[in-house]
């Protein structure tokens, strides 16, 4: 809406038509919501940081996951560690991505009982598949939060250690 001044403010405008007398009315309700405007502006902007905090972290691969396990967010640390392009992983299931066959199905089992049990996949050293078939050694941690309209969405974090291991592979044969 618009003061006199030429201000803006916002409103909820409700309108019906009533019968008042015999004759039909048009009745308006209008109540100011700046209040809750600025509450989702503030959740907007804070979603906008969180983006933005996980896309700058550099060696933080960070995916997302749907509760059918379809890629909803891939950020450019998951490039850079599985070799799939945003474009490329976007709309695709985990287990056809990074998942090796021989623990495909104990994933998607995993994410059911999680989902449907609240049986917690803890975190753990695993070996996953880059886009070329090699595996990687990656240490995975994981949560699961729900978004604004109540969905499961699984979070993975895979920090590359392959480094690590090699290290500790090095010590071991000195």
């Amino acid at each position: 809406a618009c003061r006199p001044d030429g201000s803006t403010f916002w409103v909820e405008v409700s309108l019906k038509v009533a019968d008042i007398n015999g004759r039909q009315r048009l009745l308006a309700v209008v109540r100011d919501v700046k209040e809750r405007k600025q509450t989702e502006q503030m959740l907007k902007e804070s979603e906008r940081r969180f983006r933005n905090l996980v896309e700058a972290v550099p060696h933080l691969p960070v995916q997302g996951y749907d509760r059918n396990r379809t890629v909803i967010f891939w950020n450019h640390a998951s490039e850079e560690l599985y070799g799939y392009s945003r474009e490329e992983a976007m709309g695709r299931k985990l287990e056809d991505l990074i998942i090796p066959e021989t623990m495909r199905q104990d994933v998607i089992e995993g994410i059911r009982r999680w989902i449907d049990e609240g049986i917690v996949i803890p975190a753990a050293e695993l070996q996953l598949r880059t886009k070329s078939g090699k595996l990687v050694d990656v240490f995975s941690s994981h949560a699961m939060l729900r978004n604004t309209r109540g969905e499961f969405e699984l979070y993975c974090i895979d920090l590359d250690i392959r480094e690590q291991k090699k290290t500790a592979q090095e010590l071991l044969r000195a």
